[in-house]
């Protein structure tokens, strides 16, 4: 690996497809702000976004052809932007095994519940599959990395099935052959490290010679994660906030900057080869609300953590509204974060309780706070007028409207505050707000993407945000 600090960002399109032309701005944007490679999240269990030469039909509806792929990752080239892609080989692996074709390869039940998963690490067929579609990525790719995923893979049941086998070592014989063909290849793997941070046994057993992904989404970041995948003896380790993640809706929340915040301590701490900020599941958010977050990550990356949210303000809104002395943009922007619908109280919306966390005070408390400073600022907003890049003002300032209306829902439903009138001005800008949504949606991303209206799996009603805007109608 070389000397060169990876400052990047993960983009999530096996999810949910942008419209095309999006990726190229996203590059243009990391540019703008000296960060030098975009993970290309292309697989997942929701579908594959690249048609690979080999493999017919695999690709999900607006996936990019051969032709518009290599085209992106010139493009990014000139920028000098590597494009690092993440074939999932090991969990989140249902983009294949879904498939008639290769469903006899799932590893354990299958139902129409989205869980974490497994493909047949066993089996000789799921090596030469993997073999061949690993082949054909590096083609197409050239940057000198190929990620493997392996994150949040589910082995109990198929273990179980299989005689009562030992996880670790089925786990580890699997994935130090997927590093092997990796290598063969000519390419340096890298891996996600959510199990070899957590299971000493994976971390003795798991080959060294591969890059570890140390992803931790919570704002208390966990430091002691760092510390063992250094004394297990992995020597390339990069660190992986989210200002995107199933924690919380619509915009980077408090929560994400923090994560930010202390991923980039860790990264200087430890003296990582970088830092990737990921950004998960674009059906959850407001795609232009991300440009935030994906600037701060680059600026505390080269603060090393230290830097101040309000120094980085006044620096967001020179360099992209062209202004940092109108006060309304600084107010806006001193309470963005501050807007975080917690992924808890979407499920209460929904009628699902947590089983990992539960409703803590805190929460309710942010969405009364949510809720006073709301109205004021949001009738401010409405009158700022930056110098430059509009849409992406409009786009935080959507994703602001879908958090205060949440927490205008939640203050009417669970506090004192049910009189008509306000009622009535509640409904009214939820239907404003629904329709400016779906607009958004429709503008930029695919009108007839079926993740605009919920997905492929029985349970992810709460990730969605037109079914949690629609779902706010009743009350």
């Amino acid at each position: 690996m070389s000397n060169k600090l990876i400052d990047g960002v993960l983009i999530d399109c096996s999810r949910t497809m942008e419209r095309h032309e999006y990726y190229f701005k996203l590059i243009d944007f990391m540019a703008e702000w000296g960060l030098n490679t975009l993970f290309f999240h292309f697989t997942d269990d929701h579908g594959c976004a690249v048609q690979l030469p080999g493999f017919p039909r695999l690709e999900m509806k607006h996936a990019f052809t051969l032709p518009e792929i290599k085209k992106l990752i010139r493009y990014a080239a000139k920028k000098k932007i590597d494009i690092v892609p993440e074939l999932e080989t090991f969990g989140h692996s249902r983009y294949l095994t879904d498939k008639k074709k290769y469903s006899y390869l799932y590893a354990g039940g299958k139902t129409n519940i989205l869980n974490f998963n497994a493909i047949d690490p066993l089996s000789y067929d799921t090596i030469m599959v993997m073999k061949k579609l690993i082949g054909t990525v590096v083609k197409i790719f050239p940057s000198k990395y190929l990620h493997i995923g392996c994150d949040e893979v589910n082995l109990k049941e198929y273990c179980l099935i299989k005689g009562g086998l030992d996880e670790a070592s089925v786990w580890t014989n699997y994935v130090n052959k997927i590093i092997q063909i990796t290598k063969e290849t000519g390419k340096i793997p890298m891996m996600w490290a959510d199990h070899p941070s957590t299971n000493p046994k994976i971390a003795e057993l798991l080959r060294k010679d591969v890059i570890v992904v140390q992803w931790d989404y919570e704002g208390n970041t966990r430091e002691k994660y760092f510390k063992f995948l250094k004394k297990a003896g992995f020597k390339e380790i990069i660190s992986a906030p989210s200002i995107a993640c199933n924690a919380y809706r619509f915009l980077p929340s408090v929560t994400g900057i923090k994560n930010v915040v202390n991923m980039s301590k860790f990264a200087a701490k430890y003296k990582l080869n970088g830092m990737v900020n990921t950004i998960w599941c674009p059906y959850r958010y407001v795609q232009g609300s991300m440009y935030y977050g994906i600037a701060f990550g680059a600026y505390s990356l080269r603060a090393k953590g230290k830097g101040k949210l309000a120094e980085f303000n006044k620096v967001f809104a020179e360099k992209v509204f062209g202004t940092s002395k109108d006060g309304n943009i600084n107010e806006f922007l001193k309470n963005y974060s501050k807007f975080e619908v917690y992924n808890v109280l979407v499920g209460e919306l929904f009628g699902i309780k947590a089983k990992w966390v539960k409703v803590k005070d805190v929460h309710k408390k942010t969405m009364r706070e949510i809720n006073e400073i709301g109205r004021d600022l949001l009738s401010k907003a409405e009158y700022v007028a930056p110098e430059k890049n509009r849409e992406i003002w409009d786009a935080m300032l959507l994703a602001l409207k879908c958090s205060w209306i949440f927490s205008e829902h939640y203050v009417i439903t669970k506090g004192k505050a049910k009189n008509k009138n306000r009622i009535k001005e509640y409904k009214k800008m939820l239907g404003t707000v629904t329709k400016q949504v779906s607009d958004d949606w429709d503008k930029n991303r695919f009108p007839d993407d079926p993740q605009k209206f919920g997905g492929r799996f029985a349970n992810e009603a709460n990730s969605y945000m037109m079914l949690i805007l629609q779902e706010l109608k009743k009350i």
